[in-house]
C-alpha cells in the first residue's frame, strides 16, 4: 500500500470533460451540508476493485446493495476570496484537507482561476471504521458544500465520480499521510439517491428506490466493546483481497450475479409495488456467500453475528432486512411497523436478543428518503472585546450574550481551560498549560490562533448565531494579523473596555484563583491593548467599565 501527502495523486474524471467554459462564481460564503450515515450490505463483486478503466489509480470498484439512513455528519464549508491558509476542524482532517485540494483542482480544470480560501468544520457523529460510511460523509461534506458555495458547477453524479477517482484513507502507520480506499460509492449514491439503491460493480451505475419506507424503521447494532474489530488499512487490503479470490469462484461470481441482476434490480425498478421481503430474503442469502462471508468471519463476532441474523429471520417476522454492513461490524435490522403499532415493544424484543449475544444498539433511524440535506449559513458579526486583565471584559460579554440566544460569547480562556481538562496528558495541552501560566503567547506555527479558530468554527457550525463576542481572542497584535491577513477572518466591530487601574486591582482581589495564572502586574506588563487600538484605529470603540457598563453591539 503506498502512501501520500493530501493534495497529491489526485486524478480528474472524464464526465468534466466538456465543463471548461462553465460559469462558476461565488455564489455563497458559508453552507452546511449533513451527509446521511448508510448500510452497505454487500459488495457485488470484490475482485473488480481498481479494474475499473478511468478511475486512477484507486481501488474503485465493487458495486453492490446499500441503504441510506436519517443519521448525519455534518460538514460546514466557508468560503473567502482571498490568497490565505485553509483552516480545517474535525476528527479525519487530512481526508477533508485532500478533498478540499481535489475540489480545487477540479475548479481549476474548467477554467476557474481565482484565488480562494476555505474553512472546514465537520462533526464525525459515528465512529470510524464500522461500516456507516464515515470516511467518505466526510469527503462528500466537503465536495458538496464546496459545489454548493460556487453556485453547483458539477452535478451530483460528477461528484459522485470525483470522489470515487480519489477516495482516499488515513494511514494507521504514516500519520501525516493518506492511501487511496477501496470505493464502491456506496455513500455517495445513498448521499444523492436516499432509499435503499444497487451500485454495478462494472461501471457504478446506480439505481435506488425511496418509495417503500413510510412504515419502517432501523436499528444500527455493533458487538460489544471486546468483541470490536476495527479493519482498516493493510488489515482492509488484505480482507478485500480475499473476498475477491472468493468472489472470483465461478459458482460464487454466478450465484451473486443471479441475486443482483435477476431479483435485486428487477424489484427495486418497481417503485412503490416493491416488495423489501424479497430484497430482504436476497441480502440474507449474500451474507452467507463469497466475499461477504469472508468479511464477517474476519469479525471476532462473526459466530455471534450468524446466530443474531437467524434468530431474526425466524423469530421476527416484521424484520425484513438484515446483515453487516461492508466491512463491518455495524449490522442493520430493518423492521416494519408491527401490526400492534408499537415500535416501542419491537425495539425492547430486538434489544433483549442482541443483548444476549453480546450485540449493543449503536442508534435507531428511518430510512433515509431525500438524500444529503443543505443549508445557506449566514456568517456572524466578530466583535473583538479586548482591554487590560481585570477590566470586565468577560463579566460584559456573558451579559449581553444572556440577553440574547443569537448573540455567543467566545471565552478564549476558558476554551483553553475546557482543552486541558479534557486531554490532561496531550501535548497541546501542555503547551496551552504552560502558555497560559506564564502568560506569554509564542504562537508557533500558529498553534493558538489555528486551535481557536477551530473552535469558533464548530460553535458557529453548532449554533448559527448572529453575533459573536471574540473575549481573549486575539491576544496579541501578531495574532490579529495572523487571522485577519493569512486566514482572511474579517472583525466587523472591536470593542475596548477599560477601567481605572484601582478598579481593576479591586477585582483581582476578589477573584477565585483559576489554576496557576500570573499576577496582575506581569498580566499588565504583557498586555497589548494599546497596541490594539492602534490596530484597529478609529474602528475600535471604547467602553468605559467602571460600574457595570453595557455593551452596545447594534
Amino acid at each position: 500500500m503506498s502512501y501520500f501527502k493530501p493534495g497529491q495523486n489526485i486524478t480528474v474524471h472524464e464526465s468534466i470533460n466538456g465543463c471548461q467554459n462553465r460559469k462558476v462564481i461565488l455564489t455563497y460564503n458559508s453552507v452546511k451540508t449533513k451527509i446521511p450515515a448508510r448500510i452497505g450490505l454487500c459488495v457485488k463483486n470484490m475482485s473488480t476493485f481498481g479494474q475499473l478503466q478511468g478511475m486512477g489509480p484507486g481501488m474503485v470498484g465493487g458495486g453492490g446493495i446499500g441503504m441510506a439512513l436519517n443519521h448525519y455528519n455534518e460538514t460546514l464549508c466557508c468560503v473567502t476570496k482571498t490568497s490565505g491558509s485553509d483552516i480545517i476542524q474535525g476528527a479525519r482532517n487530512l481526508v477533508a484537507q485532500h478533498h478540499v485540494c481535489v475540489f480545487k483542482e477540479y475548479l481549476n480544470r474548467i477554467g476557474f482561476q481565482e484565488e480562494f480560501t476555505v474553512k472546514i468544520v465537520h462533526n464525525d457523529t459515528f465512529p470510524a471504521h464500522c461500516g456507516l460510511g464515515s470516511t467518505s460523509g466526510i469527503a462528500l461534506g466537503v465536495l458538496f458544500g464546496l459545489n454548493a458555495c460556487f453556485g453547483n458547477p458539477f452535478s451530483k453524479e460528477q461528484i459522485r465520480f470525483m470522489l470515487a477517482c480519489n477516495y482516499v484513507e488515513e494511514s494507521r502507520e504514516n500519520k501525516d499521510c493518506i492511501s487511496f480506499g477501496y470505493e464502491t460509492t456506496m455513500t455517495a449514491t445513498g448521499s444523492i439517491y436516499g432509499g435503499i439503491y444497487v451500485i454495478d460493480d462494472q461501471n457504478l451505475a446506480a439505481i435506488s428506490n425511496n418509495q417503500v419506507f413510510d412504515d419502517c424503521f432501523v436499528y444500527i447494532f455493533k458487538p460489544s466493546d471486546q468483541q470490536f474489530v476495527e479493519i482498516f488499512d493493510d488489515e482492509e487490503a488484505k480482507l478485500l483481497a480475499e473476498g475477491g479470490e472468493t468472489d472470483k469462484q465461478e459458482d460464487e461470481f454466478a450465484k451473486k450475479n443471479k441475486i443482483f441482476n435477476q431479483v435485486l434490480i428487477p424489484e427495486l425498478q418497481k417503485g412503490a409495488n416493491c416488495d423489501l421481503k424479497i430484497i430482504g430474503d436476497s441480502v440474507y442469502d449474500l451474507q452467507m456467500s463469497g466475499g461477504k462471508k469472508v468479511e464477517i468471519c474476519k469479525q471476532a463476532s462473526g459466530r455471534q453475528l450468524y446466530q443474531f441474523l437467524s434468530k431474526i429471520k425466524s423469530e421476527f417476522s416484521d424484520a425484513v432486512i438484515y446483515g453487516m454492513s461492508s466491512i463491518g461490524p455495524a449490522t442493520a435490522i430493518l423492521c416494519k411497523k408491527p401490526k400492534s403499532g408499537d415500535f416501542d415493544e419491537q425495539k425492547k424484543n430486538i434489544l433483549s436478543l442482541a443483548n444476549q449475544l453480546c450485540f449493543e444498539l449503536q442508534f435507531a433511524s428511518e430510512v433515509n428518503k431525500t438524500g444529503y440535506i443543505q443549508e445557506i449559513v449566514k456568517m456572524p458579526k466578530l466583535v473583538h472585546v479586548f482591554g487590560k486583565p481585570f477590566a470586565g471584559k468577560s463579566y460584559l460579554c456573558k451579559k449581553a450574550a444572556s440577553s440574547s440566544d443569537k448573540i455567543l460569547h467566545f471565552n478564549a480562556g476558558a476554551v483553553l481551560r475546557e482543552f486541558i481538562s479534557s486531554n490532561p496528558s496531550s501535548e497541546a495541552a501542555s503547551l496551552i498549560q504552560s502558555t497560559m501560566s506564564s502568560g506569554v503567547v509564542s504562537d508557533t506555527n500558529d498553534f493558538f490562533s489555528v486551535f481557536l479558530l477551530q473552535q469558533l468554527f464548530q460553535l458557529i457550525c453548532d449554533h448559527s448565531p448572529d453575533v459573536i463576542l471574540l473575549d481573549g481572542f486575539p491576544r496579541t497584535v501578531d495574532q490579529l494579523n495572523v487571522i485577519t491577513a493569512k486566514f482572511s477572518i474579517n472583525i466587523e466591530n472591536a470593542l475596548h473596555i477599560s477601567a481605572s487601574e484601582h478598579t481593576r486591582a479591586q477585582r483581582a482581589a476578589l477573584r477565585e484563583p483559576r489554576g496557576v495564572e500570573p499576577d496582575l502586574n506581569k498580566r499588565g506588563v504583557l498586555d497589548e491593548s494599546e497596541k490594539m487600538k492602534e490596530f484597529y484605529a478609529e474602528k475600535a470603540e471604547t467602553v468605559v467599565n467602571e460600574n457595570d457598563a453595557v455593551l452596545r453591539l447594534f
